[in-house]
C-alpha cells in the first residue's frame, strides 16, 4: 500500500496578471495585486476567497507519502524553485503513488494543477487527487479543515484565502505558508487514516503503526 496525502498554498500569480489586464512592467508588484484582487472580488464576490486556477501560483507544497508502517514528508517550495520546477517535483512524488488524497475546501486543487501545468506547457499526467471531504461524505468546500480536525483532537490552521496570504507573505515572508501548509497536509492525513481504519481498509495494528510514523514527522 501506498498512499500520498497533499496539501498546497498559493499566492497570486503577478506575472500572469500584468499579462491578462496589459498592465506596465514598472508597476509594482502590491500594485499589480490589487489590480487582481479587486477584479476577483468584483466578479466573484468576496466570499470566495480563492482566486481562480489561471489567477494563483503555487507557491508551497507537502506531501506525506506512506508506504507500509513508514512515512514521510515532501516539502517544497518558492524559495527553492520556480513554480514549474515545483509542479514537476510534484509529478515525480504522485507519479509513484497508488491513491492520493487532499483537503480541497473549495480550491479546486485538480483544476489548479491541470491549469498550472497548462500555463508552463509541462505534461503532467498523475491520476487527479481525491478529496478526504468525499471519504467522509461531505461535500467539498462545505466544511474547514481546522473544524473537523478540532473535533479529533487534531491541530489544523484556517486557510485565509489567497488575499490574506498575499498581505501574510508581504509581511512576513514564505514561512508562515509553509507552516501552515505542513500543519494541514498532517491533519489531512491523520482524518484520511482514520477514515481507512473505519472503513476496515487498514487493519488496527497497521494503523497504529502508521500513526506513530506520521507523530515522528
Amino acid at each position: 500500500m501506498k498512499l500520498l496525502f497533499v496539501n498546497l498554498e498559493t499566492l497570486p500569480d503577478i506575472d500572469g496578471a500584468r499579462r491578462m489586464f496589459e498592465l506596465p512592467a514598472e508597476l509594482q508588484e502590491k500594485d499589480v495585486a490589487k489590480v487582481l484582487f479587486h477584479q476577483h472580488v468584483s466578479t466573484r464576490g468576496r466570499e470566495q476567497i480563492f482566486l481562480q486556477p489561471w489567477q494563483a501560483r503555487i507557491a508551497v507544497i507537502r506531501v506525506i507519502a506512506i508506504s507500509d508502517v513508514r512515512a514521510r514528508l515532501f516539502s517544497f517550495d518558492m524559495q527553492q524553485s520556480e513554480e514549474m520546477e515545483l509542479l514537476q517535483q510534484l509529478h515525480d512524488v504522485l507519479d509513484d503513488s497508488s491513491d492520493t488524497f487532499c483537503w480541497d475546501q473549495g480550491r479546486d486543487l485538480n483544476a489548479l494543477l491541470h491549469i498550472r501545468s497548462m500555463i508552463h506547457e509541462l505534461k503532467f499526467d498523475a491520476a487527479p487527487l481525491r478529496t478526504v471531504e468525499q471519504l467522509l461524505r461531505m461535500q467539498t468546500g462545505s466544511n474547514s479543515l481546522e473544524a473537523i480536525a478540532a473535533r479529533f483532537g487534531l491541530q489544523a490552521m484556517a486557510m485565509q484565502g489567497d488575499e490574506l496570504s498575499w498581505k501574510q507573505y508581504r509581511q512576513q515572508g514564505i514561512e508562515p505558508l509553509c507552516q501552515r501548509c505542513q500543519t494541514n497536509v498532517i491533519a489531512t492525513a491523520h482524518l484520511g487514516l482514520r477514515h481507512l481504519l473505519t472503513a476496515g481498509e487498514l487493519e488496527r495494528q497497521h494503523y497504529n503503526q502508521i500513526m506513530t510514523a506520521c507523530g515522528e514527522l
